[in-house]
Protein backbone atom coordinates (compact mmCIF):
# COMPACT_ATOMS: atom_id res chain seq x y z
CA UNK A 1 0.00 0.00 0.00
CA UNK A 2 1.37 3.64 -0.81
CA UNK A 3 0.07 6.56 1.01
CA UNK A 4 0.40 10.38 -0.27
CA UNK A 5 -1.38 13.49 0.74
CA UNK A 6 -4.90 12.50 1.85
CA UNK A 7 -5.11 9.11 -0.76
CA UNK A 8 -3.92 5.41 -0.25
CA UNK A 9 -3.63 3.06 -2.98
CA UNK A 10 -4.07 -0.67 -2.98
CA UNK A 11 -3.88 -2.73 -6.34
CA UNK A 12 -6.95 -0.87 -8.37
CA UNK A 13 -8.51 0.97 -5.29
CA UNK A 14 -8.02 4.74 -3.84
CA UNK A 15 -8.62 5.64 -0.58
CA UNK A 16 -9.66 9.21 0.13
CA UNK A 17 -9.29 10.46 3.31
CA UNK A 18 -11.85 13.28 2.76
CA UNK A 19 -15.64 13.37 4.82
CA UNK A 20 -17.88 13.86 2.22
CA UNK A 21 -21.63 12.91 0.84
CA UNK A 22 -22.45 9.88 -1.32
CA UNK A 23 -22.74 12.27 -4.24
CA UNK A 24 -19.63 14.58 -3.51
CA UNK A 25 -17.73 11.26 -3.16
CA UNK A 26 -19.50 9.98 -6.69
CA UNK A 27 -18.44 13.20 -8.65
CA UNK A 28 -14.72 13.23 -7.14
CA UNK A 29 -13.64 9.95 -8.71
CA UNK A 30 -15.79 10.58 -11.94
CA UNK A 31 -13.89 14.11 -12.23
CA UNK A 32 -10.69 11.81 -11.85
CA UNK A 33 -11.61 8.78 -14.55
CA UNK A 34 -12.41 6.65 -11.89
CA UNK A 35 -15.80 5.11 -10.17
CA UNK A 36 -17.26 4.77 -6.77
CA UNK A 37 -16.20 1.02 -5.43
CA UNK A 38 -18.31 -1.76 -7.00
CA UNK A 39 -17.43 -4.78 -5.63
CA UNK A 40 -18.64 -7.39 -7.66
CA UNK A 41 -16.38 -10.56 -6.21
CA UNK A 42 -14.85 -12.25 -3.07
CA UNK A 43 -11.33 -10.64 -4.31
CA UNK A 44 -12.34 -6.86 -4.03
CA UNK A 45 -13.64 -7.48 -0.88
CA UNK A 46 -10.78 -8.65 0.46
CA UNK A 47 -8.52 -6.41 -1.39
CA UNK A 48 -10.71 -3.50 0.23
CA UNK A 49 -10.38 -5.47 3.61
CA UNK A 50 -6.98 -5.54 3.24
CA UNK A 51 -6.53 -1.90 2.64
CA UNK A 52 -8.82 -0.52 5.30
CA UNK A 53 -7.40 -2.95 7.78
CA UNK A 54 -3.52 -1.31 6.98
CA UNK A 55 -4.68 1.87 7.52
CA UNK A 56 -2.20 3.92 9.94
CA UNK A 57 -2.73 7.53 11.11
CA UNK A 58 -2.97 10.29 10.00
CA UNK A 59 -4.90 8.42 7.18
CA UNK A 60 -7.04 5.90 8.93
CA UNK A 61 -8.41 3.97 10.99
CA UNK A 62 -11.04 4.18 8.53
CA UNK A 63 -14.24 2.09 9.84
CA UNK A 64 -17.17 3.48 7.25
CA UNK A 65 -16.68 4.53 3.58
CA UNK A 66 -18.97 5.30 1.14
CA UNK A 67 -19.14 2.48 -2.14
CA UNK A 68 -21.07 2.45 -5.11
CA UNK A 69 -24.07 0.83 -4.40
CA UNK A 70 -27.62 2.56 -4.63
CA UNK A 71 -31.15 2.45 -3.43
CA UNK A 72 -33.54 3.67 -6.06
CA UNK A 73 -35.38 6.48 -4.18
CA UNK A 74 -37.92 6.44 -6.15
CA UNK A 75 -38.78 3.00 -5.44
CA UNK A 76 -38.31 2.28 -1.64
CA UNK A 77 -38.67 -1.39 -2.08
CA UNK A 78 -36.39 -2.24 -5.66
CA UNK A 79 -33.64 -4.04 -5.01
CA UNK A 80 -30.03 -2.48 -4.40
CA UNK A 81 -27.49 -2.12 -7.28
CA UNK A 82 -24.20 -0.92 -8.09
CA UNK A 83 -24.03 2.33 -10.08
CA UNK A 84 -23.52 0.76 -13.68
CA UNK A 85 -25.66 -2.60 -12.95
CA UNK A 86 -27.04 -5.03 -10.70
CA UNK A 87 -25.73 -6.48 -7.69
CA UNK A 88 -24.78 -9.76 -9.48
CA UNK A 89 -23.72 -13.03 -7.47
CA UNK A 90 -21.59 -11.87 -4.79
CA UNK A 91 -22.98 -9.56 -1.28
CA UNK A 92 -21.60 -8.96 1.62
CA UNK A 93 -24.12 -7.16 3.32
CA UNK A 94 -24.20 -6.69 7.52
CA UNK A 95 -26.33 -9.63 8.65
CA UNK A 96 -27.95 -7.58 11.63
CA UNK A 97 -28.51 -4.40 10.37
CA UNK A 98 -29.99 -4.96 6.65
CA UNK A 99 -32.38 -4.47 5.09
CA UNK A 100 -33.29 -1.33 6.56
CA UNK A 101 -36.06 0.02 3.90
CA UNK A 102 -35.71 3.47 6.09
CA UNK A 103 -36.69 6.85 4.36
CA UNK A 104 -33.70 8.44 3.15
CA UNK A 105 -30.82 5.72 3.66
CA UNK A 106 -30.50 5.06 -0.36
CA UNK A 107 -26.75 4.77 -0.38
CA UNK A 108 -24.38 1.84 0.19
CA UNK A 109 -21.48 2.00 2.88
CA UNK A 110 -18.95 -0.47 4.20
CA UNK A 111 -18.71 -0.46 7.62
CA UNK A 112 -16.42 -2.42 10.06
CA UNK A 113 -18.26 -5.06 11.86
CA UNK A 114 -17.68 -6.32 15.11
CA UNK A 115 -15.76 -9.08 13.86
CA UNK A 116 -13.37 -7.43 12.21
CA UNK A 117 -14.85 -7.84 8.78
CA UNK A 118 -16.00 -4.79 6.29
CA UNK A 119 -19.32 -5.22 5.50
CA UNK A 120 -21.95 -3.47 3.22
CA UNK A 121 -24.71 -1.08 4.92
CA UNK A 122 -27.30 1.24 3.92
CA UNK A 123 -26.81 5.03 4.63
CA UNK A 124 -28.34 8.52 4.43
CA UNK A 125 -26.36 9.79 1.43
CA UNK A 126 -25.81 13.55 3.05
CA UNK A 127 -23.62 12.16 5.85
CA UNK A 128 -20.42 12.84 5.20
CA UNK A 129 -17.47 10.25 5.46
CA UNK A 130 -14.25 8.77 3.49
CA UNK A 131 -14.75 6.87 0.53
CA UNK A 132 -13.34 4.79 -1.78
CA UNK A 133 -12.75 4.87 -5.74
CA UNK A 134 -11.84 2.49 -8.43
CA UNK A 135 -10.02 2.50 -11.48
CA UNK A 136 -12.41 1.39 -14.41
CA UNK A 137 -10.91 -2.00 -15.56
CA UNK A 138 -13.84 -4.16 -16.42
CA UNK A 139 -14.81 -2.59 -19.74
CA UNK A 140 -18.16 -0.78 -18.67
CA UNK A 141 -18.35 2.99 -19.31
CA UNK A 142 -17.23 5.60 -16.74
CA UNK A 143 -19.30 8.42 -15.66
CA UNK A 144 -22.29 7.03 -14.14
CA UNK A 145 -23.24 9.83 -12.32
CA UNK A 146 -27.20 9.22 -11.59
CA UNK A 147 -27.95 13.20 -10.92
CA UNK A 148 -26.09 14.12 -14.08
CA UNK A 149 -28.19 11.85 -16.54
CA UNK A 150 -26.10 8.75 -16.52
CA UNK A 151 -26.71 5.12 -16.65
CA UNK A 152 -27.46 3.67 -13.20
CA UNK A 153 -30.60 1.34 -14.07
CA UNK A 154 -32.89 2.17 -11.05
CA UNK A 155 -32.38 5.86 -12.48
CA UNK A 156 -32.70 5.29 -16.09
CA UNK A 157 -36.30 4.03 -15.90
CA UNK A 158 -37.54 7.56 -14.44
CA UNK A 159 -35.66 9.81 -16.80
Amino acid sequence: MMCKKSRCFLGELMYVNSSVSWLEALDWCEQRGLRLLHILSEATQTQLNLLLSSLEPPYGPADIVWVGLVHCFLQPRETWEWLEGPLERYTHWHPTDFPRWRFGYHCGQVTKAESGDYMWLDDCCSRKRPFVCQKVTDGRSKGTNPARGGRAPCYQRYT
